[in-house]
C-alpha cells in the first residue's frame, strides 16, 4: 500500500504541531519555511525539510509537493504570500490544499479562489486536524459567509481585449492571469489582455460591480 505523503508549508505554532503530529502518525511529511530556524527545529523528524520561498513553483516542485496526497498551507499572518503559494500550489498540479486563514477575509478569498478547506486554527485544533486528515481524507469546501473583499474571475470579452491589466483593473488588484491556458502569478500589468484570457481580481463587491454586466 502506496504510504501517504503530506506537506506542510509554513512553520509557526500551527504548522510545526501539526507537522510532528503527522510524522507520529508514522505519515510521510514534507515541510517548509522561509525562515532557517523554524526548519531546522523539525529537520530531523521530517522526511524531507526545505527553506524556501513558497511562492515559487520551481521551488515547490523541487521540494516533491506536486506528488504530496495533500498540502496543507500553513500562511496566516500574510494575505499577499498566502494567496500566491495557493495559486503556485495549483500551478504545480496539487489536487488537496487545506490552508490556514486568520481572519475571515482571509478565509473567503481562498475559498473563492478554489482551496478545498478553509481553517481557524489554535494550537490543539491542528492536532485534532491531523487525525481528521489521516481517517477521512475525503474535503469539502467550506461555505464561508459573506464578506467586504472578493476575488472575481473575468473572462475577457470583446469590450475589454486590448487593454492592458492596468487599464482593465484600475482600482483593483490583479493577482493571475491566465493567456494560452497559461496562467501568470501577480502578472505585469503593463501586459495586453486578448480575447478568452481569463484574470483573477481582489477588491470589494463595490469595486468589482462594474464588471457585472
Amino acid at each position: 500500500m502506496k504510504k501517504e505523503t503530506y506537506g506542510v508549508i509554513g512553520l509557526g505554532r500551527f504548522g510545526s504541531v501539526l507537522a510532528k503530529e503527522l510524522i507520529d502518525q508514522g505519515k510521510r511529511v514534507i515541510i517548509s519555511d522561509i525562515d532557517e530556524e523554524a526548519v531546522k527545529e523539525l529537520q530531523d523528524y521530517a522526511d524531507f525539510a526545505y527553506i524556501l520561498d513558497s511562492t515559487h513553483t520551481t521551488a515547490l516542485k523541487e521540494a516533491g509537493y506536486a506528488n504530496a496526497d495533500v498540502v496543507i498551507l500553513s500562511i496566516g499572518e500574510n494575505l499577499e504570500s498566502s494567496i500566491l503559494t495557493f495559486m503556485a500550489l495549483k500551478e504545480i498540479g496539487v489536487k488537496n490544499i487545506i490552508a490556514k486563514a486568520n481572519s475571515s477575509t482571509h478565509g473567503q478569498i481562498l475559498s473563492k479562489l478554489g482551496v478545498n478547506k478553509v481553517i481557524y486554527p489554535e494550537k490543539e485544533s491542528a492536532k485534532r486536524l491531523a487525525k481528521i486528515l489521516i481517517t477521512n481524507p475525503n474535503f469539502e469546501i467550506i461555505d464561508l459567509s459573506a464578506n467586504t473583499i472578493k476575488v472575481a474571475k473575468l473572462l475577457i470579452d470583446e469590450n475589454l481585449a486590448g487593454k492592458t491589466l492596468q487599464s482593465i483593473g484600475q482600482n483593483l488588484k490583479v493577482i493571475a492571469h491566465k493567456q494560452n491556458d497559461v496562467w501568470s502569478i501577480m502578472p505585469n500589468l503593463d501586459n495586453t489582455a486578448y480575447l478568452n484570457d481569463i484574470l483573477m481580481l481582489l477588491g470589494t463587491q463595490e469595486e468589482l460591480n462594474q464588471y457585472e454586466y
